[in-house]
């Protein structure tokens, strides 16, 4: 029996992550239960094959959300790389967890595009790098006597506009590093 529980573990986490699923203790534990029966439950549930995956989705949980938390600024690619260094690894997939792209904190806050094969490779530091250049495009205009900033899009046709509000600049700086990564939008940037 015990063999058969690390073989149904093990087999149900490659599965996910072909199917482009996260992996969870519930998964393993059913993954479980259909391989030896299912009055085994408490058995399973003790299990060091489910064990290990309870404590390490768990330990991914309160990063994702720590790291979700403790930031203003965020972006999956700097997830993915703390993640990576906390828990020893090269690659998010070497956890054998799934998809990053597809766990439930990261869907619900980064909302990738449902097209995204991998995450992007867009970091905090190119974000500032992108604030900064519509700041100073904003202050040149601003130099020149106009109050306006151009305004460069799809469908913009470089358009002068008044002085962003909030919401504005963080648009503006999204097109930006949508054209920098020939991203269709800002779903797959995941910032």
């Amino acid at each position: 029996m015990h063999g058969e529980i690390t073989a149904a573990v093990a087999l149900y986490r490659r599965d996910a992550a072909a199917k482009w699923q996260h992996v969870s203790y519930e998964g393993a534990v059913l993954a479980a239960q259909e391989s030896v029966g299912l009055n085994m439950r408490k058995a399973i549930a003790e299990h060091h094959a489910v064990q290990q995956v309870l404590k390490l989705d768990r330990r991914l949980e309160e990063r994702i959300a720590c790291f979700i938390s403790g930031r203003v600024v965020r972006t999956l690619w700097d997830l993915e790389v703390a993640i990576c260094r906390e828990e020893g690894v090269r690659a998010y997939e070497d956890l054998e967890m799934g998809p990053l792209l597809a766990h439930p904190l990261v869907v619900a806050q980064f909302k990738p595009s449902p097209q995204l094969q991998s995450t992007p490779k867009v970091s905090v530091m190119e974000v500032v790098e992108a604030l900064r250049s519509v700041v100073r495009q904003y202050e040149d205009a601003a130099a020149k006597g106009s109050t306006s900033l151009v305004v460069k899009g799809p469908g913009s046709g470089g358009r002068h506009g008044p002085p962003p509000q909030r919401s504005s600049w963080a648009a503006l700086v999204l097109q930006q590093l949508c054209r920098r990564h020939r991203a269709a939008g800002p779903d797959e940037l995941c910032v």
